[in-house]
């Protein structure tokens, strides 16, 4: 569901606070990921504080998938990135030369950068909004994992009746959306100079987007 916006500025503020989630959950992932590595090398430097390394942990762990939570959130009325993606679509209009050197006023590079058409692809804006949806099979695992792990304590998972999804779908969603926002600045709602690639996360090789194509 599109969010209400009349100004670039607004889109820009949208995405600058989605983008602060994602961001944060790649890194709150990659900082865990290579604390856990390191546990077997530097093991006697654990075991001296186990309490605060328990806690740590455990923060980041959760931390990266309460801020998943709130972008892949299926609320209409929220800042997702379902609904953000929704949002761009219906404004189009708002990265037009015009409204891109107003969101860029000041940057030395705005009359290079505004030669480039950064309307996005409509095709893309579908293409990722189905990625990020709860028809996806990813997202609707991510979604699960909300009601019965995250937000709610399911009894039946507690008591060991019915187990966790073996799948976790958490790497995997921080790289869809990680994608799909970095995409977005390059297009225009930020002043990017040139694309650079991604960042891996958990897989071997590396994808880029662009609605600019």
């Amino acid at each position: 569901m599109k969010i209400s916006v009349s100004f670039g500025a607004e889109l820009n503020s949208l995405l600058d606070k989605l983008a602060n989630d994602i961001v944060s959950a790649r890194y709150y992932s990659r900082l865990l990921a290579k604390l856990e590595e390191s546990i077997s090398e530097y093991l006697p430097e654990f075991n001296q504080a186990r309490t605060f390394w328990h806690l740590t942990l455990s923060a980041l762990s959760e931390a990266r998938i309460l801020r998943l939570c709130r972008v892949y959130d299926g609320n209409r009325k929220v800042l997702s990135l379902v609904n953000l993606l929704d949002t761009i679509a219906e404004n189009l209009n708002l990265f037009g030369e015009a409204n891109f050197r107003e969101r860029v006023a000041g940057n030395a590079f705005v009359d290079s950068l505004a030669n480039k058409n950064r309307i996005p692809n409509s095709a893309q804006l579908e293409a990722d909004r189905e990625l990020v949806s709860n028809d996806d099979p990813l997202v609707k695992r991510l979604t699960i994992w909300r009601g019965n792990v995250v937000a709610h304590n399911d009894t039946r998972i507690a008591l060991g009746v019915s187990a966790v999804l073996d799948e976790n779908p958490i790497l995997e969603s921080i790289w869809n959306s990680y994608s799909i926002v970095h995409s977005i600045f390059i297009t225009g709602t930020q002043a990017c100079i040139e694309r650079r690639p991604f960042l891996e996360i958990s897989r071997e090789t590396t994808t880029t987007l662009s609605y600019s194509s």
